[in-house]
C-alpha cells in the first residue's frame, strides 16, 4: 500500500512552484471548461481540474499540487472541495490565527 500523505493549506502568496500535497482556499472569480481562477482576498491563481465543479459554487477548497505554466505557477487540482456553505468570515479568521 502506497504511504498516504497530508495535504498542507496555505495562503496562495505563499505557494511555490515545487510544493506538493497542498490545499488552498478561495472564491472561484472565473470558472472555465478547465481551469478556473481562485481569488483568496489578497492573491489570485490558476487552478486546472479534469472535472469541472459546480458553477454555482462560493467558496471552495482546491487540494492539489503546485506546476509551472510557463513560469507562472498555478495548481493541478486533485479535487475540489465545495465550502459555500460555512461562515467564511470565521474561516479565514482562524486561517490568519494559526498562520502566527
Amino acid at each position: 500500500m502506497p504511504p498516504l500523505h497530508s495535504f498542507n493549506e496555505k495562503f496562495i502568496e505563499l505557494l511555490k512552484q515545487d510544493d506538493e500535497f497542498i490545499c488552498v482556499a478561495g472564491y472561484p472569480a472565473v470558472i472555465n471548461e478547465n481551469s478556473l481562477l481562485l481569488d483568496d482576498g489578497k492573491s489570485t491563481i490558476n487552478v486546472y481540474f479534469n472535472e469541472k465543479p459546480a458553477t454555482d459554487v462560493k467558496f471552495i477548497k482546491v487540494f492539489g499540487r503546485a506546476i509551472n505554466m510557463e513560469g507562472i505557477t498555478a495548481i493541478q487540482a486533485d479535487f475540489i472541495q465545495d465550502l459555500s456553505k460555512i461562515d467564511t468570515f470565521l474561516y479565514n479568521k482562524v486561517r490568519l490565527l494559526l498562520k502566527k
